[in-house]
C-alpha cells in the first residue's frame, strides 16, 4: 500500500501559519483548535480525497467545520499525492483561492 503524500504550495502554507497566528492571539488555545480542525479534515482528504467535490477543473474543495475556512486541493492519483493550493477563508475573493501549481 502506497503512502499518500500531501504537498502544500507555498502560499497555502503561509496562509496556514498567518490563521493560526491571527486565532491564537485572539484567544489562548484557539490557534490549536484551528490546527486541529485543519488537520482532521486533511486527515479525511488523505483517507478518501475523491469525497469532496469539485470546484473548478481539477481543484477540489474540502470545508473545514468549526471555522470558515476551505481546504482548496488536487488529487494526482498516479502520483499518490494532494497537493494543497490554498487554505482559504471563505469571506475573502473567491477567484483568490485558486493558484497554479510551482
Amino acid at each position: 500500500m502506497t503512502v499518500m503524500q500531501v504537498v502544500f504550495h507555498p502560499m497555502a502554507l503561509k496562509e496556514y501559519q498567518k490563521s493560526y497566528k491571527w486565532y491564537e492571539n485572539k484567544l489562548d488555545f484557539l490557534g490549536e483548535r484551528f490546527i486541529s480542525e485543519i488537520e482532521k479534515t486533511l486527515s479525511f482528504i488523505v483517507k478518501q480525497p475523491t469525497l469532496f467535490a469539485y470546484s473548478i477543473s481539477t481543484y477540489r474543495i474540502a470545508h473545514v467545520p468549526i471555522f470558515p475556512y476551505s481546504i482548496i486541493y488536487e488529487y494526482l492519483e498516479k502520483e499518490q499525492l494532494i497537493y494543497i493550493y490554498s487554505i482559504f477563508h471563505q469571506k475573502r475573493n473567491p477567484l483568490k483561492k485558486y493558484r497554479k501549481r510551482i
